[in-house]
């Protein structure tokens, strides 16, 4: 299952991309959330046209920009910091509650 919620810094969204069309910002949040819910993206071309919900032509044409977000291949780096802080939160919080009923 999907984690409920993404931290967002708008701030850091709009200086960081600023440029793109309106159909690149469109995909990109998917992309995101996709990533946030998924914890990955797929590297298949296909997949990802279908995710941004893009025409595969024009995923490809969209593709430099959008990949230039992430590295090797498609890794956030921001979104896997902030999945591994919430896996923290999650894991002291079971310790936690496990430790309250247990006792």
């Amino acid at each position: 299952m999907g984690l409920f919620y993404m931290p967002f810094s708008w701030g850091d969204y709009w200086r960081d991309t600023g440029h793109l069309s309106d159909s690149e910002h469109v995909s990109y949040l998917k992309l995101i959330s996709y990533y946030w819910h998924n914890k990955s993206l797929p590297s298949d071309d296909e997949r990802l046209a279908r995710i941004v919900g893009r025409p595969l032509p024009d995923f490809v044409a969209m593709k430099p920009i959008l990949q230039s977000f992430f590295s090797d291949g498609w890794i956030h780096h921001r979104i896997e910091r902030d999945l591994s802080k919430q896996a923290t939160l999650e894991a002291r919080a079971k310790k936690a509650a496990n430790t309250r009923w247990n006792s």
